[in-house]
């Protein structure tokens, strides 16, 4: 009998592997990223190394950094085809080291971790890869979402997309794909879960409500993410190949997160407006959300909100006008001339002619 030969088992382990994309991409660890995308200006904050100015082709490892200017973005593409997005003003450094954790069945997956000192980035995650976290010192932490503490993976075929903005004490985490994270306070005490289309903001280290917002116009209005919405496919043509297979990989889940959030907000409207058809579309989801991605400072709840009545506006009393008054020249009449009378004739005493004179 001829003995199995320990290169034997290597190839059928290989084989194994292969056959397996999801076993073979959970144990993939994040050791570099390339700049695939740049504008304006961004440093390289380099281990060891004076900074300078980033190049499209830089490479970062473990204890790297990228520091943009204001107006200014770079793109950074992993080894395993996890992308980042880093907005003006931001700090994002690659953390020292990879965790590995071994869940119940006794799979070893790798958790990658990175760090937001300031500013905004955008999370594209594969289908198939490990644990990514991204801490932001002093308010707390997010997490993509294989769920370590269950007994087999959750996540086999699911990708993540998220953000995280940061500006002064205040961190906006919203969640645009189709499964949830975890978003930690700041002792790591206390998490919520972010669905798509989902968001939060943290505030000095405390968890705020969460809340709904657009995926449709966060798409439409945000440049960062762009690719990954409806109809902008397009925008990947003069991207890398491996950026291209990303991104097309993410923006199945993308795209089917923001259609169940069209049906949603379109029976939330439908009930909303029922009887009332003139407010049918105010009462849909208004969401402004530009720039992280504007802050969202157009935000809010779509938990039904209560129907604003009209309110009946007092009448408006105009005050009187005063009119000046008007003052009439005074009439001068005409001097009154004295009336003329006609002169007194004396008594006639003389006897007319025809009567006959007094005989004495």
């Amino acid at each position: 009998m001829k003995l199995l030969t320990p290169k034997y088992f290597l190839v059928m382990f290989l084989i194994l592997i292969s056959a397996n994309p999801v076993l073979a991409q959970s144990n993939a660890e994040l050791t570099r990223a390339e700049v695939y995308k740049l504008q304006k200006l961004v440093d390289l904050l380099l281990a060891n190394k004076p900074a300078r100015r980033a190049q499209l082709k830089d490479s970062i490892r473990p204890l790297d950094a990228v520091q943009t200017k204001a107006r200014s973005r770079v793109d950074l593409l992993f080894n395993e085809g996890t992308a980042f997005e880093v907005g003006a003003n931001s700090i994002f450094r690659f953390k020292p080291g990879l965790r590995r954790v071994q869940l119940k069945n006794g799979q070893i997956v790798a958790e990658t971790i990175f760090e937001l000192q300031e500013g905004t980035i955008v999370a594209i995650i594969p289908p198939g890869g490990g644990v990514t976290t991204v801490e932001i010192p002093g308010s707390g932490r997010v997490e993509s979402s294989f769920d370590l503490s269950s007994p087999t993976p959750q996540k086999k075929s699911n990708s993540d997309s998220f953000f995280v903005a940061k500006k002064l004490d205040v961190v906006s985490i919203g969640n645009f794909g189709s499964t949830p994270i975890k978003v930690f306070n700041q002792d790591g005490t206390q998490f919520k879960n972010l669905e798509s289309g989902k968001t939060l903001d943290i505030k000095n280290g405390v968890l705020g409500d969460v809340k709904t917002f657009d995926l449709g116009r966060f798409y439409s209005n945000t440049k960062l993410g762009a690719a990954l919405g409806p109809g902008q496919e397009n925008l990947l043509i003069n991207q890398p190949p491996q950026v291209q297979e990303t991104f097309r990989a993410v923006r199945k889940d993308t795209i089917a997160a923001w259609q169940a959030q069209q049906k949603w907000i379109e029976g939330l409207c439908t009930l909303n407006g029922r009887g009332v058809a003139s407010t049918l579309s105010s009462n849909c989801i208004n969401t402004n959300s530009d720039d992280p991605l504007r802050t969202f400072e157009d935000r809010r709840d779509v938990v039904v909100p209560p129907r604003q009545e009209p309110q009946i506006q007092p009448p408006i009393t105009e005050p009187p006008i005063t009119e000046p008054p008007v003052t009439e020249p005074p009439v001068t009449e005409p001097p009154t001339q004295p009336r003329a009378e006609p002169p007194t004739q004396p008594p006639n005493n003389q006897t007319p002619n025809n009567q006959p004179g007094v005989i004495r």
